[in-house]
């Protein structure tokens, strides 16, 4: 009874020292990987947004280059025209309302809808297009 008890503890304490030491690599994991950066950003910050901004768009031009490949152009074009659409739609929302103009926000607000679903409707046409012409061949 007393060998149980003893393995009981025993495991316990195994348990609360693997947590502890987790708990620790992850903090010295994530030191050695924000110092860096942070020091980087305090002493160089224009050399810091110019690596930071080259990596982000090196990544999306990589994903994007990936999606072409599987998908296609016209579809990869036609989920990037849509996401322009929406952001340059809801930033133009945002600075007319900020600029005290929220009756002029109204028509951007339906015109973003308007031009999405002009090329959400483009993008359904094409691939029954495709469709088409695939199950003729």
């Amino acid at each position: 009874m007393l060998k149980n008890i003893v393995s009981g503890y025993r495991e316990l304490l195994a348990s609360v020292v693997k947590i502890v030491f987790l708990l620790l690599l992850c903090g010295l994991c994530g030191a050695v990987t924000v110092f860096p950066l942070w020091k980087f950003a305090t002493s160089a910050p224009d050399a810091y947004t110019f690596t930071v901004i080259a990596i982000i768009l090196g990544l999306a031009i990589f994903f994007i280059i990936q999606k072409i490949k599987k998908n296609g152009i016209r579809s990869v074009l036609t989920v990037i025209s849509k996401i322009v659409v929406i952001g340059l739609g809801l930033s133009f929302i945002f600075l007319l309302v900020v600029n005290g103009k929220r009756l002029l926000s109204i028509p951007v607000l339906l015109a973003m809808i308007f031009l999405y679903g002009l090329l959400n409707f483009s993008n359904k046409n094409q691939r029954k297009e495709l469709q088409n012409e695939n199950s003729e061949n």
